[in-house]
């Protein structure tokens, strides 16, 4: 077997684990999704604004939660009108409805409250620590975008013609 066959071979290979862990990540989200209830039951965290807590790239745990059970340090992903990402902060305050949140390394509060309709859902904790696995939150943000779905693409068109002309 020559050099560039086993380059292909090993190429190959690394594409079929990247789309196999890619589909089993899509299996998992919908399988969470009806486990924990959410839309997203997995989130990124993308800022450093829970540090020390969380950090950029962590990926997240969410279930559902009524938003008359959330108490003061809960930490809850929302959505924002200005964002089309989600935010992950702290529940600081509740008054009359109205959820007040604080990333844990910021200054200040958030400058606006957030509403029952605005949660996504609670950070999933596990001994009173949000449950969170490092750094693979960047690869699943990045196959979100435009250029991720495009390398997944042609990534398994490639494997999907190497396929057709192996056979022949």
């Amino acid at each position: 077997m020559c050099l560039s066959s086993l380059y292909r071979r090993a190429a190959r290979e690394i594409a079929y684990i990247i789309l196999a862990a890619l589909l089993l990540l899509v299996i998992v989200d919908f399988g969470l999704s009806m486990v924990f209830g959410v839309k997203y039951p997995l989130a990124v965290v993308m800022s450093g604004s829970m540090e020390p807590t969380l950090e950029p790239g962590d990926l997240i745990l969410v279930q559902k939660v009524d938003p008359a059970s959330l108490k003061v340090g809960d930490i809850i992903v929302f959505e924002v009108p200005w964002s089309n990402t989600p935010i992950v902060h702290r529940v600081i305050a509740i008054d009359n409805g109205k959820i007040f949140t604080k990333g844990d390394n910021n200054l200040y509060p958030d400058p606006s409250y957030r509403t029952s309709g605005d949660v996504y859902g609670k950070v999933i904790e596990i001994s009173g620590h949000p449950f969170r696995i490092p750094i693979v939150g960047y690869i699943l943000a990045f196959t979100q975008t435009i250029y991720g779905k495009a390398i997944l693409i042609v990534l398994l068109a490639i494997m999907v013609i190497r396929d057709i002309y192996e056979k022949e």
